[in-house]
């Protein structure tokens, strides 16, 4: 039971984490999309 526990500890140490990267990553994606979009418009 006590190994259990531990492990959903990791999960969520690990959840957050990943909840870090995925706001980094999502906030540099937004910047990426931006920069491609108005790279599409300034082509037409």
């Amino acid at each position: 039971m006590k190994s259990h526990q531990s492990d959903i500890k990791d999960g969520m140490i690990d959840l957050m984490k990943n909840l870090k990267k995925a706001k980094a990553l999502k906030s540099g994606g937004d910047e990426l999309m931006s920069k491609i979009g108005a790279d599409f418009k300034s082509d037409k």
